[in-house]
C-alpha cells in the first residue's frame, strides 16, 4: 500500500524554529482482515509474509511495466477507447481488494488478463483490424497536474458532494487540535493558511475553531472561483490565487499552516517547500503537513496509471465517467489518475523538518 506521512510542527520562540512534527506512515506494516467495508480505516497497509510479499511485488510491479510497454507500442483511436475501463478496472479491483482485507497481490491477475488481451489486439492490429497512431507526444507531467486539479475539483465536489468530501478534513483537524497545547480552543482567534486549499475543506472545519481570519491559496483560478462562491459569507476567510511552492505573504504571518496532500504535487523538492512553508509561520505557531511516502504496490498502480493515460486529457476521462459514477469516486480515479506525485522516504522528510522545526510528533491515521 501507499505510505503517507502526517505532520504538524510548532514554532519556537527562542531559536526562530518550527517544531511540533506529527507524522504517520503507513508502508507494507500490519495485515488486516475486515469483512465489512464499511467500517474500513481510512488506510490498509500490510506487511511481508515470511519474506513473500517483496517477490510478489515485484511480480506485480513487472508485470504492470509490461502491460505499459505494449500499450505503448499499438496507440491507436481504439486503444485510447479502451484504456479508461482498463485503468477504472485495475484501480476499483485494488481498491475492493484492500478494502475487503484481501490480498491486494490478487491484482496480478487483472493485470495478466489486460496483457493478454492488448497482445491479441496487438496480433489483429498486423490483421489490418484497427489502424495504429504516431505516439502521442505528452506534456509536462507537472502542469498537467496543475491543469487536471483546476478541471476537476470544482466538477467533482459541487453542491452535496463538498460536504461529503471534507468530512475527513472535518475528522483530521479534529484529531490534529487535540495533540495541540490547549486542545481544542488553541485555533481560537489565530490566523491561518492553508496552502493549497483545493475546494476549501479544511477551511471549512477550520471555521468551526473560531479563528480570526483563515487564508487559502492555490493556483486553480477554478477552484477559487469556485471558493469564492462558497466562503462569501464568511468575512474572515480570505482566497488568494497563487503557488504553495511560493507562497506570497511575508515572514512570520500565521499563527497555524496546513498543507494537506499538496507538496507532493509541486515540482519544486520537498524540502525547499517545507522551508517556504516555515518561513511564514510565526514564533509559536504550527505546521501540519500531509505528504505521501514511498514504496507500496498502491503507489506503483497510481504511477502505471498516469503513464497508461497520457494520451487522455482528463476532460476525455472526466466525460466518460461523469453521471455513471459516485462524484467522488471519479475525483479519485482522476486524482490518482492525472496528478503527479514526488515519494519521499520517512527518514527524508524527518530529517528536512529536522532543520526547521524543534520536533516530531506521529499523528494517527484516522479510524
Amino acid at each position: 500500500m501507499v505510505a503517507y506521512l502526517f505532520l504538524i510542527c510548532n514554532r519556537l520562540f527562542d531559536l526562530g524554529l518550527k517544531c511540533g512534527i506529527y507524522y504517520q506512515i503507513f508502508n507494507n506494516e500490519d495485515w488486516r482482515n475486515m469483512s465489512d467495508m464499511t467500517k474500513c480505516p481510512e488506510l490498509f497497509p500490510y506487511k511481508p509474509i515470511n519474506g513473500i510479499l517483496p517477490v510478489v511485488y515485484e511480480n506485480i510491479s513487472d508485470a504492470l511495466d509490461a502491460l505499459l510497454e505494449i500499450s505503448k507500442s499499438m496507440e491507436s483511436p481504439y486503444l485510447r477507447e479502451i484504456k479508461p475501463c482498463v485503468v477504472l478496472a485495475l484501480k476499483w479491483r485494488f481498491d475492493y481488494l484492500s478494502k475487503t482485507g484481501e490480498s491486494p497481490f490478487a491484482l496480478k491477475q487483472d493485470v495478466n488478463y489486460w496483457i493478454n488481451f492488448l497482445r491479441t489486439s496487438a496480433r489483429l492490429s498486423e490483421q489490418n483490424w484497427f489502424h495504429k497512431e504516431a505516439p502521442y507526444a505528452g506534456t509536462d507531467p507537472w502542469e498537467r497536474t496543475r491543469k487536471a486539479f483546476n478541471y476537476m475539483w470544482p466538477r467533482n465536489t459541487n453542491n452535496g458532494q463538498h460536504f461529503i468530501s471534507s468530512k475527513i478534513a472535518t475528522l483530521r483537524v479534529e484529531q490534529i487540535v487535540s495533540m495541540l497545547p490547549g486542545g481544542s480552543d488553541w485555533l481560537s482567534g489565530k490566523t491561518i493558511l492553508d496552502a493549497g486549499c483545493g475546494p476549501g475543506r479544511y477551511v471549512s472545519a477550520l471555521l468551526g475553531r473560531g479563528p480570526k481570519k483563515v487564508i487559502g491559496i492555490d493556483s486553480g483560478k477554478d477552484i477559487m472561483a469556485e471558493n469564492s462562491k462558497r466562503f462569501a459569507d464568511h468575512s474572515n476567510v480570505g482566497l488568494v490565487i497563487g503557488s504553495a511552492d511560493q507562497l506570497s505573504f511575508s515572514d512570520n504571518s500565521f499563527d497555524f499552516v496546513v498543507s494537506a496532500g499538496v507538496l507532493h504535487h509541486l515540482s519544486a523538492p520537498i524540502e525547499e517547500s517545507i522551508r517556504e512553508h516555515s518561513r511564514v509561520l510565526s514564533p509559536g505557531g504550527h505546521f501540519f503537513i500531509f505528504i505521501v511516502g514511498s514504496g507500496g504496490l498502491e503507489l506503483k498502480l497510481w504511477e502505471f496509471m498516469r503513464n497508461f493515460l497520457y494520451d487522455i486529457p482528463v476532460e476525455e476521462m472526466f466525460n466518460r465517467f461523469n453521471g455513471k459514477i459516485h462524484p467522488l469516486r471519479l475525483q479519485g480515479l482522476l486524482d490518482h489518475g492525472y496528478g503527479e506525485y514526488q515519494h519521499t522516504a520517512r527518514e527524508d522528510c524527518e530529517r528536512w523538518l529536522s532543520k526547521c522545526f524543534s520536533s516530531v510528533r506521529r499523528v494517527p491515521g484516522i479510524p
